[in-house]
C-alpha cells in the first residue's frame, strides 16, 4: 500500500516498462541473496517509489502529485501517512536549463520533512547543451543535492551538465559527482544492463546517505550534507582548475571518507600557503573620478590597484556634506590581487545631499597603504526634461548590476548594424568574442542583469516621456535560446518594479522608436531599468540601445508602465571580498594541497593564497607545492565542530645558470637565431642567440633538456642538471641539415568554394611523405585564403603542426607552437615560412589552418571541389577532431557540402644523404 502509486498506468504492484527505474533502484539498494550480487551501494535498504513517466516523459502535474504523495503515502482509504514517508527521494530526471521554481515548494516540504532530495544534474541534449550554467532544475534549487556523472578515469562525463547556480551568491553546482558512465545495474526481468547518464551517478549518492542515516538516522539534514560534502574527493583538471567548481561541484562521493565523517563527526580546516618577504614598497592605485553623479541613486565607483607582492585591503572613505564620514569596502571585480580592479557601490539611500567627498585607501599585506588624492564630487539632482544622450561621449550615472552583466557601452562593432547616431550605443556586447565562442553573439549565458540610468524627476503637472531607440535579436523557436528575453522597468524605490514592455524575438536588425509615459508619476522621482535575462543555450545579437532623451513628447510608439508591479533587487554577482591581514607578511601562493592520508588535492584561491575545507575529524599531513618553491609537509589536527588554522610557509628554491655559445658543427661559426629552452619548463622563457651565438638560462634547480634549434640545422637534445648558485657552461654545435625541397599537395589548385573556419575550430589535412623517407624538414605552408569572402572579413590566421598518433590516425602531439600568419588582401595562395621553427615532422603528420577569431572578422580558406576527394580532411569541431568522410555533409564549415579537399599544402627538405 504505502510502497507504490502508479501515476501513468494503474498497476497496483511495481512495473517497469523502460527499464530506467529499475537500474536506478538496483543502484541504490540491488541485492540477490541467491546469487550474492550485489549492485546497490545500500544493499537491504528498502525503497518506494512512484510512476509518473511514461515513454513520452512526465507531465508537470504528474510530477507535483507524485512530490505530495512521498510526503505522506496513502493507504487504501485515502489517509495520508506521513510516518511513511521515506528518507531519502532519489530524483533521476530532470527539466530546462533554467531558474524555474516550479518544484521548489515541492523540494522545501521534503526538507521540511527530513527528507533528503537527491537530483540528477541533467543530461546533454538539444534543448539542455553542456555549458556554463547548463544544469538543470530541479537540481539547481539551492535546497537540492546535485550529482554530476564522472567516467572510470573519475573525469567529467561529457555529457553531465555544469554550474553555475542560476540563484548565484556562494551556490555550488553541481554538488558533488559519482560515477555515471557503464554502471552495471539491474532490469527487468532477471536481468543485468550497462546504463550511463546523470541518472546513474545520482543513485550512488542516495545508497551512499541511506548509509549515513543508518549510522545516525535522526540526523538533520544540513549535518547529513556537511557529512556528505567532508568525505568528498576534490577533483579538477585542465578546464576546471581548482575546486570546488562547476563540472565537479565539491567533489566525487567517497564511501571510506563519508563513513568517517558519520564516525568521527566533522571539522574545518582553512589557511594559507605564502612566503615570506620583506615588502617596504606600498601599493599603487589609480582612478579616474567622474565629473558628477547624481543624488537618490545608487553609485558605482571604481579604482585600480596594484602591489609588488599583494592587495590585502580596498577601502572607500566617503563624507557627504557635513555628515559623518563612512567606509565601504572594495571587492575585486577583475584581475588578482597582485593587479586588479575593485569597486565599491552605494546603495540610494546613502547618495543623498549636495557634495560627496571621497578618496580610496589601498594597504598591501605588509601593513603598507596608499591614499588617493580626495575628490569633490558634486551630486545632481535627476535628469528632467532636455536631457539627451547619443552615447558619443561617456554616460555619466549610467552602470550596470547583476549576475554576468555583459552591458557595455562603447563602439559597436558587429558589422551587422549600424548605429542612430554616431558609432557608440549601450548594448550587451562582450568585449572579449572568446567569452562568447559557441556563438559569437555578444550576451553571457545565464545572464540576470540589469541597466539602470539616472533617475528622472517628474516636475508637478507635467508631461515626462522617455524617448529612446533600441534593437534587439533573441532567439526564436525552435531555435535554442528561446528563453532570452529583455524588459524596461520603471520603479519609485529600485524594488518594487512597473513593467513597461517585454522584448522578445528579433528585429532583424531594425531600429524601433520607443517612448515610456511616466507623466503619472507626477511630482516623483523614477528609477527605469533595463532588464536582461538569458538561459544556457543559444545566443544572438542582443540589446542595444541609442538616443536616449527625457522630452515634453513622445517621439515612438507609446508604451504605460503597468499598474501592478513585481518586487525583486538586481541580483548581485558573487564577488571575491579579501580579507584584512595588516601587518601581515606571508605574502600568499598559488600552491596545491595533498592530504597525505588520503590523497585528496585541493588547489589554493591564486589571489590570495587561502585554502578551506571540511574534513572527518582527525589528524592529518598536508603536503603544500608551489612553482619555484620547496615542498614542504606540515601536520594539522581537524577536531570535531571546531575550525583549525594552518599557515604554511613555503621556501624559494635556488636557481643555476645554463649558458654557453651556439656553433656550427662544420664551419665552427656561430649562429644567431638559434632558439634555446628548457623541454620541462615552459615558465623558462625560451631564448634566442645574438649575432656572437650566446644563450643564458636562469632555471630553478632541477634535472632538464636542453634542446637547441635553428633553420636547416639537426636539433640538438641533452640532459642537463642544474644545481642552485652555480654555472652550467655548455657549447653547442650544431650539424647542418642540408636537404632537397618537394611539394606536398591534395587539391588541384582551383577553389570552387569556401570553408568557413572561424572560433576554435579548425581544419586539417594529413600529409604523407614520398616513398622511401620516414623524416623531413617541414620549410612552408601553403594556404589558399580568401581575406573578404565575409564582410568586412580578416587577413589574419593561426597555422599548426600535429603527428598523426591520435585516435584513429588523426592529429595527435603538437609538433611546434601556434605559428601567426597572415594573407594579402586578394584571394590567393599564401606561403608561410616554417623553416624559423625547424619542426621535424614524421611519415605521417597534419598541417593545420585555424582563424582563432568570430565570423565575419576572419579569412576564409580554399575548398576544392572539382577535384577526387583525398580522403585526407579533418576537422577540429567543439573540441574534438573528426575524421571527415568521403560523401558527407560538411555542416558548419561548408553548410550543404559534400567532403572536399580544404586548399593547404606543405614544403618540406628532404635530407641528402
Amino acid at each position: 500500500t504505502f510502497n507504490w502509486l502508479d501515476l501513468v498506468g494503474d498497476s497496483p504492484a511495481p512495473i517497469d516498462l523502460h527499464g530506467h527505474g529499475t537500474h536506478v533502484t538496483g543502484t541504490m539498494v540491488g541485492y540477490d541473496p541467491e546469487t550474492g550480487t550485489r549492485t546497490g551501494v545500500a544493499p537491504g535498504a528498502r525503497w518506494i517509489a512512484v510512476n509518473a513517466f511514461s515513454e513520452n516523459g512526465a507531465l508537470d502535474t504528474d510530477l507535483l502529485k507524485a512530490g505530495e504523495w512521498l510526503l505522506a503515502p496513502r493507504d487504501e482509504k485515502g489517509t495520508p501517512h506521513p510516518e511513511m514517508a521515506p528518507d531519502i527521494i532519489n530524483n533521476s530526471w530532470s527539466s530546462s536549463s533554467t531558474l524555474n521554481d516550479w518544484f521548489r515548494s515541492v523540494v522545501k516540504a521534503w526538507e521540511a520533512a527530513g527528507i533528503t532530495p537527491v537530483f540528477a544534474a541533467g543530461n546533454d541534449s538539444e534543448w539542455t547543451p553542456v555549458g556554463p550554467g547548463s544544469i538543470t532544475n530541479p537540481a539547481n534549487y539551492p535546497e537540492a543535492i546535485a550529482v554530476g556523472s564522472t567516467d572510470t578515469a573519475n573525469r567529467i562525463s561529457w555529457f553531465s551538465l555544469r554550474g553555475p547556480s542560476p540563484y548565484g551568491g556562494s551556490e555550488i553546482k553541481p554538488d558533488l559527482v559519482a560515477p555515471g558512465e557503464a554502471i552495471l545495474s539491474t532490469l527487468p526481468n532477471n536481468e543485468y544492463g550497462l546504463s550511463s547518464g546523470t541518472s546513474m551517478a545520482a543513485p550512488h549518492v542516495s545508497g551512499a546517505i541511506a548509509i549515513l542515516k543508518q549510522m545516525q538516522p535522526n540526523m538533520p539534514i544540513d549535518k547529513l550534507k556537511e557529512k556528505l560534502y567532508a568525505g568528498l574527493i576534490p577533483l579538477s583538471d585542465s578546464e576546471y582548475p581548482s575546486s570546488p567548481n562547476d563540472a565537479y561541484g565539491r567533489g566525487i562521493l567517497d564511501l571510506t571518507g563519508m563513513v568517517k565523517s558519520g564516525s568521527n563527526g566533522v571539522g574545518s580546516l582553512a589557511g594559507t600557503v605564502g612566503y615570506k618577504a620583506v615588502d617596504k614598497k606600498k601599493p599603487a592605485a589609480s582612478h579616474e573620478p567622474l565629473p558628477y553623479a547624481y543624488a537618490n541613486a545608487p553609485l558605482k565607483l571604481s579604482v585600480q590597484a596594484s602591489d609588488d607582492f599583494a592587495v590585502s585591503a580596498v577601502e572607500l572613505h566617503y563624507q557627504i556634506d557635513r555628515a559623518p564620514a563612512q567606509t565601504s569596502t572594495g571587492t575585486l571585480f577583475q584581475g588578482t590581487f597582485k593587479s586588479g580592479s575593485y569597486s565599491s557601490e552605494l546603495p540610494l539611500e546613502q547618495v543623498r545631499g549636495k557634495e560627496m567627498t571621497y578618496y580610496w585607501k589601498i594597504t598591501d599585506y605588509a601593513g603598507n597603504s596608499t591614499k588617493t588624492v580626495p575628490v569633490r564630487l558634486p551630486l545632481k539632482e535627476g535628469l528632467s526634461v532636455g536631457y539627451a544622450t547619443d552615447f558619443e561621449t561617456t554616460p555619466v550615472g549610467w552602470y550596470s548590476t547583476g549576475r554576468s552583466s555583459s552591458w557595455n557601452w562603447g563602439k559597436v562593432m558587429t558589422p551587422v548594424l549600424k548605429v542612430p547616431s554616431g558609432t557608440k550605443a549601450y548594448a550587451t556586447s562582450i568585449p572579449d568574442w572568446r567569452d562568447s565562442i559557441d556563438n559569437y553573439w555578444s550576451y553571457n549565458y545565464n545572464e540576470e542583469s540589469m541597466l539602470t540610468m539616472p533617475p528622472i524627476q517628474v516636475k508637478e503637472g507635467e508631461a515626462v516621456f522617455l524617448n529612446f531607440k533600441q534593437t534587439f535579436g533573441f532567439p526564436s523557436w525552435p531555435v535554442r535560446g528561446t528563453d532570452d528575453w529583455g524588459q524596461i522597468l520603471v520603479s519609485e524605490d529600485m524594488k518594487n518594479w512597473h513593467v513597461v514592455k517585454t522584448n522578445e524575438g528579433h528585429l532583424e536588425t531594425k531600429w524601433e522608436a520607443i517612448s515610456v509615459d511616466l507623466s503619472s508619476f507626477s511630482g516623483k522621482t523614477v528609477y527605469v531599468a533595463y532588464r536582461f535575462h538569458s538561459d544556457s543555450s543559444g545566443k544572438n545579437l542582443g540589446w542595444y540601445l541609442d538616443d536616449v532623451a527625457v522630452e515634453a513628447k513622445p517621439s515612438g510608439d507609446v508604451y504605460q508602465p503597468s499598474q501592478s508591479t513585481t518586487a525583486f533587487e538586481p541580483l548581485g554577482e558573487a564577488s571575491r571580498v579579501q580579507g584584512t591581514h595588516e601587518k601581515q607578511v606571508l605574502i600568499p601562493l598559488s600552491a596545491h594541497i595533498q592530504i597525505v592520508e588520503n590523497g585528496r588535492l585541493l588547489a589554493t584561491d591564486p589571489t590570495d593564497g587561502s585554502f578551506r575545507m571540511k574534513l572527518p575529524a582527525d589528524e592529518y599531513h598536508l603536503q603544500a607545492e608551489a612553482y619555484g618553491f620547496k615542498q614542504k609537509i606540515q601536520m594539522a589536527r581537524v577536531t570535531k565542530d571546531a575550525s583549525t588554522n594552518v599557515d604554511i610557509q613555503l621556501s624559494p628554491l635556488e636557481k643555476g645558470i645554463v649558458k654557453g655559445t651556439v656553433k656550427n658543427i662544420e664551419s665552427k661559426k656561430t649562429i644567431k637565431g638559434a632558439t634555446v629552452k628548457l623541454t620541462e619548463d615552459a615558465a623558462v622563457a625560451p631564448v634566442k642567440t645574438g649575432a656572437n651565438g650566446k644563450y643564458s638560462l636562469n632555471p630553478f634547480i632541477g634535472t632538464y633538456t636542453l634542446e637547441v634549434s635553428a633553420p636547416y640545422f639537426h636539433t640538438y637534445r641533452e640532459r642537463i642538471e642544474i644545481k642552485g648558485n652555480s654555472i652550467h657552461s655548455i657549447d653547442i654545435h650544431l650539424k647542418p641539415y642540408i636537404g632537397t625541397e618537394g611539394e606536398i599537395s591534395y587539391d588541384d589548385g582551383s577553389a570552387e568554394n569556401v570553408l568557413l573556419i572561424s572560433g576554435a575550430d579548425e581544419a586539417a589535412v594529413k600529409m604523407s611523405l614520398k616513398d622511401g623517407q620516414e623524416q623531413a624538414l617541414l620549410t612552408a605552408g601553403l594556404f589558399y585564403i580568401d581575406p573578404r569572402w565575409w564582410n568586412p572579413g580578416g587577413e589574419n590566421f593561426q597555422v599548426d603542426v600535429y603527428d598523426a598518433t591520435g585516435p584513429e590516425g588523426g592529429p595527435g602531439k603538437k609538433l611546434t607552437e601556434s605559428i601567426p600568419a597572415k594573407s594579402d588582401v586578394v584571394p590567393g595562395w599564401v606561403r608561410v615560412d616554417l623553416s624559423p621553427y625547424s619542426i621535424y615532422v614524421p611519415k605521417e603528420y597534419f598541417l593545420v589552418y585555424s582563424t582563432q577569431g568570430p565570423d565575419p572578422y576572419v579569412p576564409t580558406l580554399g575548398f576544392d571541389l572539382s577535384s577526387q576527394f583525398s580522403d585526407r580532411f579533418w576537422k577540429l569541431y567543439k573540441g574534438e577532431w573528426l575524421k571527415v568522410e568521403g560523401g558527407s555533409v560538411i555542416g558548419p564549415f561548408a553548410a550543404g557540402l559534400d567532403a572536399a579537399n580544404p586548399m593547404i599544402r606543405s614544403v618540406v627538405s628532404y635530407e641528402n644523404k
